[in-house]
């Protein structure tokens, strides 16, 4: 009887010692069995590279699933902290530009994980109109000029008469993009890249015209500038001669 009692409490003893052994140290933050609340938290670094401009400021990045923001520098990097371990996507957003995304980036305890260089791109979209013709049926051939605003216009004949830029301390080289209409007078430019621009439609012997500002700022955004007509230059010389006359 005494055997067997001793040999119960060892058995009691041992099993004691054995959840001990097992039992979770929650003061050690680097132990995945430790409470999520309670473990190391670590880090995502980056960079950002927005297409067309040369200063990164102000790029929003998260980390999906959290709410863990940081905005980037002038170079465009950026450090999310206090992430806790898993995996992530880390989504990149800033008005004029495309969403980014970057999916499968691991998180370890404690650690920093590197994503590199993620390249934003451009917001584009679509701008339209309609041309018509006085004294013609066949609107077809009429040249559609959009120009990005603020800069210098001296090398395009048809902007001299446009608003000058902005005085902001630079020159700005003007970026043009062109179609022609169809027989109907319709015409359309995709993928134009987000910014300010100037619509510009001229036919040889017809006074040139300007729709003024067109803004481009979300990716897919459509903006139409209406219908522009166009007069012959002879039809105008006309009117300012009769206008003499009286």
């Amino acid at each position: 009887m005494r055997h067997s009692v001793r040999g119960l409490a060892i058995v009691i003893f041992l099993s004691l010692f054995a959840a001990c052994s097992t039992a979770v140290d929650p003061s050690n933050p680097y132990d995945p069995a430790t409470p999520s609340d309670q473990q190391a938290k670590g880090e995502v670094k980056g960079t950002v590279t927005l297409e067309r401009v040369t200063d990164y400021t102000g790029a929003l990045v998260s980390l999906e699933g959290t709410s863990l923001t940081a905005v980037t520098d002038a170079t465009g990097v950026f450090t999310l902290t206090g992430a806790k371990a898993g995996t992530y996507s880390v989504t990149v957003t800033k008005e004029g530009f495309r969403q980014a995304k970057v999916t499968g980036v691991v998180v370890a305890l404690g650690k920093s994980t590197a994503v590199g260089e993620i390249v934003v791109s451009v917001a584009r979209g679509v701008v339209s109109g309609e041309v018509s013709v006085a004294e013609l049926a066949d609107f077809s051939g009429v040249a559609v000029m959009l120009s990005t605003a603020g800069g210098d216009t001296s090398g395009v004949p048809e902007l001299k008469a446009l608003p000058a830029p902005a005085p902001d301390g630079g020159t700005v080289e003007v970026e043009t993009f062109a179609t022609v209409t169809a027989s109907d007078g319709r015409w359309a430019l995709s993928d134009v890249p987000a910014g300010q621009y100037f619509v510009v439609v001229s036919k040889e012997g017809f006074q040139t015209q300007c729709a003024g500002l067109v803004t481009i700022l979300t990716d897919g955004e459509k903006k139409s500038v209406g219908r522009l007509d166009l007069v012959s230059s002879s039809a105008i010389a006309r009117f300012a001669d009769a206008a003499g006359v009286m």
